[in-house]
């Protein structure tokens, strides 16, 4: 049974840093986006990617519409999904903020379908373009996994409140 339900005053539309207040309180997992142009890699850091479907397989990414990795997808029609563990956390860094030309400088990687994947990685897909969808500043990345390995159990690297946690694998497990 419930009690009576409390009017509340109506509030002004949400605005993108009250959204982005909002998103914070939304834990997610960390990955690393790669693609390659003639042989030179380049990625980024994301935490929207999720899976759309089982059947057929396809999974999607959000990219800022200016996104020099995203170039590169729509360009070459393909692209990598690595998943972080706990230990990548300079990895998500580096992609998210060192210039493009400096994120691969010794990180072990290797091309699968000319697409790189991070030797480290927890996991890792190597997707074609199935299509884009624009969505206001970014545009959305569908795609059709070719690929896929995973190196084991692993701590996945979580992003939650604007910093990265970790989630100890089994701790929620009845």
């Amino acid at each position: 049974m419930t009690g009576p339900v409390t009017p509340r005053p109506e509030t002004p539309a949400v605005t993108g840093p009250a959204l982005r207040s909002v998103m914070r309180r939304w834990a997610t997992g960390v990955a690393l986006v790669t693609a390659a142009t003639q042989g030179r890699p380049t990625g980024c850091t994301a935490s929207s990617f999720t899976s759309v479907s089982l059947s057929p397989p396809l999974v999607l990414v959000s990219l800022y519409r200016s996104s020099r990795t995203l170039a590169v997808i729509t360009s070459q029609g393909a692209f990598g999904i690595n998943l972080l563990g706990r230990h990548h956390q300079d990895l998500a860094d580096r992609f998210a903020t060192a210039p493009a030309e400096q994120r691969f400088a010794g990180i072990g990687h290797r091309l699968v379908r000319d697409v790189p994947v991070i030797e480290e990685a927890m996991a890792a897909l190597v997707c074609r373009v199935e299509r884009t969808v624009a969505a206001a500043d970014h545009l959305l990345v569908l795609g059709q996994p070719m690929w896929c390995d995973q190196n084991g159990a692993a701590d996945p690297l979580v992003h939650f409140g604007s910093h990265y946690e970790c989630l100890a694998v089994g701790s929620a497990r009845a």
